[in-house]
Parts: C-alpha cells; sequence; structure tokens
C-alpha cells in the first residue's frame, strides 16, 4: 500500500532521531586526539537536532526555524569533521579562539546614531597574563575582535574535506546549496525569510501543506547523510556504524517515497 506523505515524513523523522541517537553513543565512546579535544560539537549537534526534530513536527509554524537549526547542525557537523584533518596550526585557533573572544568581550562598545553603550572590566590589563589568553592574542589580530578562528568559509573547509579526507562532500555541499541561504533570510528577519512557512512569496502556485512537509524530509535526509559520513569517518564501532549505515539507506527509500507522493 501506497505511503501517504504524513507518513513519509513521519517515518523518516523516526531515522533522522534514530541517527541522532547513533551520533550521541558516538559522542560518548572513547575518542582521542582532535576527536576528543573537539567532541563538544558533535554533542551540541545533538542538541540542535533534537530540537530541530521536535519543531518540525508543526512545520506550518516552525519551517523558518527548522532551517535555522539546520544551518547550526550543518556547521557544526562541517567543523567537527574539517578540525580532524586542517593544518596544525588552524586547530591551534579553534582551541584557542574561546579565550580571544572572552579578553576582548571584556571591552566593548556600541553606537547607533548618538547614543553609545560600553562594557568595560576594571582588570582586563591582568588577563593578558593568562597563559591561554596570551597564546590566543598571539594567533589573532587584537584589534579584530569580531575575527573568527578560520578565514575559510564553510564551502571552503567542505573543499579541504575533500582533498583530505574519504568523506563524501556532495551531501554537504547540497546541504549548504539547498539551505544555507534561506537559513540566513530567516535568522535575519527578512520579509521573505519570515514568511518562508506560509510560501506567501513563489513563482508557482502550490499545495502550501505539501511543500513544508516535503522541504522538512529534505532537512531530515540531508542532515542525516553528514550524520553517516562524521560516523563513516571517525567512528570505531562496528555495531554504530551499522546502525548509521542502516539509517541511511531507510533514509534513501524513503525519499523515493516522498518523491512520488
Amino acid at each position: 500500500m501506497k505511503k501517504g506523505l504524513d507518513q513519509v515524513t513521519l517515518e523518516l523523522g523516526l531515522v533522522f532521531n534514530d541517527e541522532l541517537l547513533v551520533l550521541k553513543k558516538y559522542v560518548a565512546t572513547e575518542l582521542k586526539g582532535r576527536a576528543e579535544e573537539a567532541r563538544i560539537l558533535p554533542a551540541t549537534a545533538c542538541s540542535t537536532g533534537l530540537v530541530l526534530y521536535e519543531l518540525s513536527k508543526k512545520p506550518d509554524y516552525f519551517y523558518s526555524e527548522c532551517i535555522m537549526l539546520a544551518r547550526s547542525f550543518i556547521e557544526k557537523i562541517t567543523n567537527y569533521c574539517y578540525v580532524q584533518v586542517c593544518s596544525e596550526e588552524e586547530y591551534q585557533k579553534f582551541l584557542l579562539h574561546p579565550y580571544y573572544r572572552l579578553f576582548h568581550n571584556t571591552d566593548l562598545e556600541k553606537y547607533a546614531g548618538k547614543e553609545k553603550v560600553s562594557l568595560k572590566y576594571s582588570g582586563r590589563e591582568n588577563l593578558r597574563k593568562n597563559t591561554q589568553v596570551s597564546k590566543a592574542l598571539d594567533l589573532f589580530s587584537e584589534d579584530n575582535p569580531r575575527l573568527s578562528w578560520s578565514s575559510l568559509n564553510v564551502h571552503q573547509k567542505i573543499g579541504v574535506l575533500d582533498e583530505k579526507s574519504e568523506i563524501k562532500t556532495s551531501f554537504f555541499l547540497l546541504n549548504t546549496l539547498s539551505l544555507y541561504s534561506d537559513a540566513s533570510e530567516a535568522l535575519h528577519g527578512s520579509l521573505f525569510g519570515c514568511a518562508l512557512p506560509t510560501k506567501a512569496f513563489r513563482l508557482v502556485d502550490s499545495d502550501v501543506k505539501k511543500d513544508n512537509l516535503k522541504n522538512i524530509c529534505l532537512i531530515y535526509a540531508q542532515l542525516g547523510s553528514i550524520a553517516n559520513e562524521l560516523i563513516k569517518q571517525n567512528c570505531t564501532s562496528e555495531d554504530l556504524l551499522n546502525i548509521s549505515n542502516e539509517n541511511q539507506e531507510k533514509a534513501v527509500v524513503l525519499m523515493k517515497e516522498m518523491l512520488e507522493t
């Protein structure tokens, strides 16, 4: 019996949730080196994915929020995979960037028209004596507190993954192509971004509810695919690897059924 779109969406969501459980169990395994030191990235990706899964049950209300969370999930997984293969200097920037940002957060100013607001920690200069802060300031420009830990954007990081790992980066590129721009619009509160769940701005007439469900299906499948790539690249547990691969196979079958609805 042919499944309806509601049923396919439900089953894909369960598969995605199962993949999050695999990722959570991976984080709890014994990790070494960079995989251990960057463990917090896949750990928080699990939290992001879980919130996305809950909100996605009402896509007519929360689709914009879902794609914002999807972008966060993509960046966390991409960064985790990237720091496994990047240069040592780049990796040290990744580790020390929090101290760099914390130091600059002790002296902040904002202007809007004639108004000015500032926050300054009176013991700021003493913080330079902190070993980690000192190392961080050696790596980053002290005059630019907005400087990211990496000069590469997400697509360039994916390029490094393609060059230095066995990861199938086509899945990562598909995610950025289909979700990244819309997520930015939603995050920054543009008219287009806020209206995404309503499909108020579209070039052809279509069923809004059906479109939202299909988009949620795509998010489940695409995010599950990059989680699977992370597991295949980094996980040493055969049991977790097998479950992740089974989830991927289920998602492919369900996506084919979705396209037929």
